[in-house]
């Protein structure tokens, strides 16, 4: 007799994939026949695949049971567990602790960054400022010097207009300047 691949399925309480995936297998393949697109496994594939199975399920049980002695294992090591949580647990609060000490000190470094940099433009300020000044205090007797010179200038041009001022204003010798009672008593003596 011969089966498809629904019907094997059906028999190994196995998807239809892993049927197929089987049959494509090369021990399987010389049970196989195909009629009209249709793959089918005759009687001895059947048995292969069917003890095949049984080998697959007696492996899972001894798995089974090696799962049962880990989980015994498992929770012995569990109260061990608990004891690693615990330290864990404790490693955890004191690097949160240290985590924020270490970003308290990281804000503070940041303040005296900005601090630092703010000191630094005053004091570029400060050295423009005493450069600048010292120019000033280089140029300011030259600067002196020549406001001095200036004043003399202008000295020396109001001396010479008064000066001027004064000759005109002086009366020739022969016309000495009288007073109006010495005009008076001179005409009188002509």
């Amino acid at each position: 007799m011969i089966y498809t691949a629904t019907e094997v399925s059906n028999i190994t309480k196995l998807s239809k994939v892993s049927i197929y995936t089987r049959f494509k297998l090369k021990e399987i393949e010389p049970y196989l026949s195909k009629k009209q697109g249709v793959t089918y496994i005759n009687e001895e594939g059947l048995k292969l695949i069917t003890d095949d199975l049984r080998d697959d399920t007696e492996s899972l049980n001894s798995l089974n049971e090696e799962v049962l002695i880990d989980r015994n294992e498992l929770k012995e090591n569990t109260k061990d567990l608990s004891v690693v949580k615990d330290y864990i647990n404790t490693l955890k609060t004191e690097n949160e602790h240290i985590y924020n000490q270490l970003k308290v000190k990281d804000s503070q470094l940041s303040e005296k960054d900005v601090q630092l940099k703010q000191k630094d433009i005053q004091i570029s300020e400060l050295h423009n400022l005493i450069v600048n000044s010292q120019v000033l205090l280089k140029e300011k007797p030259k600067q002196d010097i020549l406001q001095l010179e200036e004043h003399f200038q202008d000295l020396d041009t109001k001396l010479a207009g008064i000066r001027e001022q004064m000759e005109e204003q002086q009366v020739p010798k022969d016309q000495k300047h009288t007073s109006f009672f010495g005009k008076l008593f001179n005409n009188k003596n002509l």
